[in-house]
């Protein structure tokens, strides 16, 4: 094959490669608040030891993330272990880890939520179940690769109506 030709079939490799599921830019070391989709969510509930709500039990997800105007812009893949499920209440404690994969690349957090309110048990409906009013989740951003190798900051969880709003605090590198 002739060297004028190598140019040209890596640009044809480059946009068949690139026509798949196209997603856009993330915009989170700008600031800009993301939502889980409602369309895509699954959540697997593994109940280990003592039916029912116990210590061990593990609960592993992902979702679409999407932009405020619908468009996805990554995934998000969760796996949390239930540490302290309260006694006959719907309150319970959750340790995990969480990472956001973007065109960008990945961000990972450590999750830790505590959790109260009254629709827990249904585990058909979007987590959080807290109360409308219930205050933000703040996680740390541990890391991440590509873009955002070395990436610091937070991730904020809240409720946004019927779903999950995630909003980044950064410091992008570069």
């Amino acid at each position: 094959m002739s060297a004028k030709w190598i140019p040209a079939l890596v640009f044809a490799a480059a946009g068949v490669v690139s026509t798949g599921n196209v997603m856009a830019d993330s915009g989170v070391c700008n600031g800009n608040p993301l939502l889980q989709s409602t369309t895509d969510r699954q959540v697997s509930y593994l109940d280990l030891g003592e039916k029912g709500k116990s210590p061990g039990d593990q609960r592993i997800g992902t979702a679409s993330v999407v932009d405020p105007d619908g468009n996805k812009v990554g995934e998000t893949f969760w796996q949390v272990t239930m540490l302290f499920p309260a006694k006959d209440s719907d309150a319970f404690t959750v340790s995990g880890s969480q990472y956001f994969h973007f065109p960008e690349g990945k961000i990972y957090l450590e999750v830790l939520i505590n959790q109260y309110g009254a629709a827990f048990s249904d585990a058909d409906k979007l987590h959080p179940k807290s109360p409308a009013d219930a205050a933000p989740t703040k996680m740390l951003v541990l890391g991440g690769t590509e873009k955002f190798e070395g990436v610091t900051g937070t991730m904020t969880l809240e409720r946004s109506g019927e779903t999950l709003a995630y909003n980044f605090d950064l410091n992008c590198p570069g």
